[in-house]
């Protein structure tokens, strides 16, 4: 049985062909003709990517075919076909999904089909820069941890290797983290409801400074803000402790809309092309807490966290605060986000942590060393 361990060998995924019609997107040998050119078809923005990965790697692109820009992409890639059939030529396809989609289009005895996934494009470009990131950990714990993660974000393994490497407490797994400070001031990026916020009075025995609640969409919001008025009773805390802010955290102060293919608890936001039509606020933490020191900031906003960080370089050099942040909204997070802190604050000591049987909820947690 393969182990995720060879994830990092570097061969795991390779542009192959079958002879069957498909590529086998986990081969280990080349045997493309290079000489023979090649068209791409496929969609959601990932064409012109793997074309200039293609010509990196030396092979001639002749034509790209991109769905998301054919008015109907069925009679546009019926005339690609059309053109090419019989000259034995190759169509790669960059997804599956894609391909069976109209695969009956396709006569593979004169059209010869290659299948190559995205991420197998991304393990081919960044491996290096997420090696780094590996060598950056902290414990074995987190090197397998963040391993076993890619393993299965890269479908590297025809089975779930991440049940092993599952652990409770999200956000305060962390024994570095845990010390109560009566001065803290944590920021919830992301509150959702406000259950992370319930999880930190009650692991801190409500000795707590400030909680600062970000949370943008209306009926999370309002949800989060019951709750605030609870938490306050129950644990007898004064009004200016618990702080509900109905707003994003990003780049800049700035204008958003909400992503309707998602519904409102739970969305995305998304750059509004005119600035009137944006009802959602968004916030930059530096300009919002100015020469306020914040001690933990935790972010679970569905892929705007390098936004958020970028928004609160002058917080997380000057306070160093702990960090707890999600890293799986996009492939490329799984590095980008670990070598910028590092850059920002190169004592910062990293760990990951995976908290979920999906791929979802995987998190970097920042820290620095106290001698805990």
């Amino acid at each position: 049985m393969r182990d995720i361990n060879e994830f990092w060998n570097g061969s795991l995924l390779g542009l192959t062909y079958t002879g069957e019609g498909e590529v086998n997107v986990y081969g280990e040998s080349d045997c493309i003709d290079n000489n023979v050119p090649m068209y791409i078809a496929g969609n959601k923005g990932k064409t012109n990517t793997m074309k200039n990965f293609l010509h990196e790697k030396g092979f001639s692109v002749a034509e790209v075919l991109d769905a998301d820009n054919c008015e109907n992409e069925e009679v546009e890639l019926k005339k690609l076909i059309e053109r090419i059939n019989g000259n034995n030529n190759y169509v790669l396809f960059t997804n599956r999904s894609f391909y069976r989609k109209y695969s009956l289009l396709i006569n593979s005895e004169q059209i010869r089909v290659l299948i190559y996934e995205y991420v197998a494009m991304f393990y081919n470009v960044f491996l290096p820069q997420l090696r780094q990131v590996y060598d950056l950990l902290e414990d074995e714990l987190s090197r397998d941890t963040y391993t076993a993660v890619l393993c299965q974000r890269f479908k590297i393994l025809k089975r779930n290797v991440l049940h092993p490497y599952i652990v409770p407490n999200q956000y305060f797994c962390i024994p570095q983290q845990m010390a109560i400070n009566r001065n803290e001031t944590f920021v919830d990026c992301g509150a959702f409801v406000g259950d992370t916020l319930e999880t930190l009075i009650k692991n801190r025995s409500g000795i707590i400074s400030k909680i600062y609640c970000f949370e943008p969409f209306e009926i999370a919001f309002n949800a989060l803000s019951v709750r605030s008025e609870r938490l306050k009773r129950e644990w007898a805390l004064e009004d200016n402790v618990i702080n509900p802010v109905k707003a994003g955290t990003g780049l800049k102060h700035c204008y958003m809309k909400i992503d309707n293919s998602g519904s409102n608890m739970g969305s995305r936001l998304i750059v509004s092309e005119n600035q009137e039509e944006g009802n959602i606020e968004v916030v930059s933490l530096d300009e919002y807490f100015g020469e306020e020191r914040v001690s933990f900031i935790k972010a679970d906003i569905e892929g705007m966290e390098i936004d958020m960080i970028n928004g609160a370089q002058n917080i997380i050099k000057r306070d160093k605060p702990n960090l707890a942040i999600c890293i799986y909204h996009k492939l490329t997070h799984y590095y980008e986000i670990p070598l910028l802190l590092k850059q920002l604050v190169p004592e910062y000591k990293m760990v990951i942590r995976h908290h979920s049987p999906t791929i979802e909820e995987t998190v970097l947690y920042c820290y620095i060393d106290n001698g805990l």
